[in-house]
């Protein structure tokens, strides 16, 4: 018995748009590593201060910090951290809807 074969059709071809090039773009520039000291003199310029009273205070503090630190305790900082936009975007509801249920 021999079997009947389905005829295929044949595929349709679809007239794609072309696709616009992507824009070059100049490839992002590396962030700059910035030391302790580089930041001590700068603060020192802008208060006024000698650099060796900075950096002993600076250098206090940046020790103090990592104290707190080892021993599991928090630090808050809110200045260090970039701030979030006045208003969401409106996807963004949708994503705390989703992961965080309770905290919308």
């Amino acid at each position: 018995m021999a079997s009947k074969a389905k005829p295929t059709a044949a595929p349709h071809a679809a007239a794609k748009k072309p696709r616009k090039p992507a824009p070059v773009t100049a490839p992002k520039k590396a962030a700059e590593t910035v030391t302790l000291k580089t930041v001590f003199e700068q603060l020192g310029e802008t208060h006024s201060l000698p650099k060796k009273q900075t950096h002993g205070l600076l250098t206090d503090f940046v020790a103090t910090v990592t104290a707190i630190l080892k021993a599991g305790d928090r630090v808050r900082m809110s200045d260090l951290v970039r701030h979030r936009p006045a208003a969401d975007p409106p996807w963004m509801k949708l994503v705390r809807r989703r992961c965080c249920r309770y905290h919308v």
